[in-house]
């Protein structure tokens, strides 16, 4: 007969977790650094921490929505860093700090452009699903032979000729605009994916059932994403405020945030007791 309590306890390892240090990150500037390079700020674990805090990113369902909208600013994100650790994607780099030593960072770089990409996917996202001509002509461009992606901070060959998916211009008209975003769209998914992995781990019942488990944390932000645009998670925007909210286990009538419903509902009180005084 199975231990069912053990299982229950087994499964704290079958959900992606990851580490944050109790003291957090600290940004060091590139003249720290023995070499030249890298030319922006290095975000690194401060030397302070006594130990780590383990924590499932995931459990937060509004987790790539907070990325996002994160602004790209060294306080916004370290800010984020210490609630949910860095991305997992340092690299080695020699520090001058105490001695010459060899140590793990991420640029301020990487964390702009992860945050940017994520941005711009889930706008372009948003307009094919609203069908929103009008900000999609801004990023989608056609020549004679070519479709791009393009807005303030990237530039991307879709297809041309000759180059890159031909076959699609058997496809699309030309000005097409829903097509080559989507293209776009699971061009970027399936690359950001790579770094996710199926796992055969044991459920709360003792049976062995497949998991998908993230190799990073900017690796679970974009698979998380994929459930939004896939389906799985369901979001939609607040009638009242217009930001994002989760309705995935909600009710299928849900179309405001809780918070927002009160206030409106105090808002009408108020102007009521207000027109019965006069």
């Amino acid at each position: 007969m199975k231990n069912i309590t053990y299982y229950r306890d087994y499964l704290d390892i079958s959900y992606f977790s990851w580490s944050v240090p109790d003291k957090g990150y600290v940004w060091i500037e590139n003249t720290d650094f023995v070499q030249s390079e890298p030319a922006s700020k290095i975000l690194i674990i401060n030397q302070k921490m006594q130990t780590e805090n383990i924590i499932r990113p995931l459990a937060n369902s509004e987790l790539w929505l907070k990325f996002a909208q994160l602004e790209t600013s060294c306080d916004h994100i370290e800010s984020f860093a210490n609630s949910f650790g860095w991305l997992g994607v340092g690299e080695a780099i020699i520090y001058k700090g105490n001695g010459t030593a060899m140590i793990v960072g991420e640029s301020f770089l990487r964390w702009e452009l992860e945050i940017r990409l994520l941005k711009t996917i889930s706008q372009l996202w948003e307009w094919t699903k609203e069908e929103n001509e009008e900000k999609l002509k801004k990023s989608i461009t056609w020549n004679k032979s070519n479709v791009y992606f393009q807005n303030a901070f990237f530039k991307q060959l879709i297809a041309g000729y000759g180059m890159k998916r031909p076959e699609f211009f058997n496809v699309w008209t030309y000005g097409d605009l829903y097509g080559p975003a989507q293209v776009f769209i699971q061009e970027v998914l399936n690359e950001k994916l790579k770094e996710i992995h199926p796992r055969l781990l044991f459920n709360k019942d003792g049976n062995l059932q497949e998991y998908i488990y993230p190799k990073t944390l900017i690796a679970a932000i974009w698979y998380q994403f994929f459930q939004v645009i896939t389906g799985q998670k369901k979001f939609i925007r607040c009638e009242i405020c217009n930001e994002w909210m989760d309705v995935t286990e909600k009710r299928s009538d849900k179309t405001q945030h809780t918070k927002c419903g009160n206030l409106m509902r105090q808002k009408k009180l108020k102007n009521n007791t207000r027109v019965n005084k006069c």
